[in-house]
């Protein structure tokens, strides 16, 4: 019996827990390194643009969310939620949000998460 194995992993690591030249060989074995600083917005640039009704969308970013913010999605549940979350967020129609890659999609959607903490 053979075990077939993911060759990736998803580690988190805390913003200055490494030293910079094991995060340095980090990145040269091939991860992505992401800072998981709460109070610095994520960027999420799109490898292909995606088109909107105010023109093309070419990055995401995500910030904070106000209590306003969040009173918008509260209610809904699942990918729902979290569609109507980055569209908020991030200031896009939801329209571009349900065309994001399910890895940026997910990206977006854990981020806005951990502020709910």
């Amino acid at each position: 019996m053979s075990v077939k194995t993911d060759q990736r992993a998803l580690v988190t690591i805390v913003a200055g827990a490494l030293p910079p030249q094991m995060l340095e060989a980090l990145i040269g074995l091939g991860a992505d390194i992401v800072p998981h600083d709460l109070d610095q917005e994520l960027v999420l640039p799109l490898a292909k643009p995606i088109d909107g009704p105010a023109g093309p969308v070419s990055q995401i970013v995500i910030r904070e969310p106000t209590a306003a913010e969040i009173m918008q999605w509260d209610k809904l549940s699942g990918a729902e939620a979290d569609v109507k979350a980055i569209s908020v967020v991030a200031g896009v129609p939801t329209s571009v949000v349900e065309k994001l890659p399910a890895r940026v999609f997910y990206r977006a959607s854990r981020r806005i998460g951990d502020f709910l903490l």
